[in-house]
């Protein structure tokens, strides 16, 4: 997913802006379309807010979007569906 997809997908325009900051955030800081997915990790990134707000958004983001939260080796992380 880059963020040219991300801004063409219906969805992302029906989040607030905090779910958008956190959504856009998640492309930005992925690898290979997989990343970290903790809030207390994301809180220290720029543009994004408190562990709760986050982690509200994370719920509503998988939901709404190409992106699914898992756990692995004790670590929450996600990847972007191509």
């Amino acid at each position: 997913m880059t963020l040219q997809e991300l801004f063409r997908n219906p969805q992302f325009h029906r989040l607030n802006i905090q779910q958008r900051l956190v959504a856009c955030g998640l492309i930005i800081y992925a690898k290979d379309g997989q990343g970290i997915a903790d809030p207390q990790y994301l809180q220290n990134k720029p543009l994004l807010s408190g562990v709760e707000e986050i982690e509200d958004a994370l719920v509503v983001i998988e939901k709404s979007l190409p992106v699914k939260f898992f756990a692995q080796d004790g670590k929450r992380l996600y990847v972007w569906e191509r």
